[in-house]
């Protein structure tokens, strides 16, 4: 059995690699925007599949969450 805190220990982890995630992206499109970076991505053209993408993480993250604390559950 996991303790609870574990399991807040693994959301600040979730958190912070999210908000790193997001800086990332942001950056990347500034400096691409500035010409510092070159980048076949137009962002005025292409920022819906920019949210499509963190959609799908998301989901994919809850997925592999639900799929670990299941196994978890069926192994206690």
């Amino acid at each position: 059995m996991r303790e609870v805190g574990s399991e807040q220990e693994e959301l600040v982890i979730r958190t912070i690699i999210w908000g790193l995630v997001i800086i990332a992206i942001g950056m990347w499109i500034w400096l691409a925007k500035l010409g510092v970076i070159g980048s076949g991505i137009v962002f005025s053209r292409d920022w819906p599949a920019i949210i499509v993408i963190a959609g799908l993480l998301t989901v994919g993250e809850g997925i592999s969450w639900a799929f670990r604390r299941g196994r978890k559950r069926c192994g206690e």
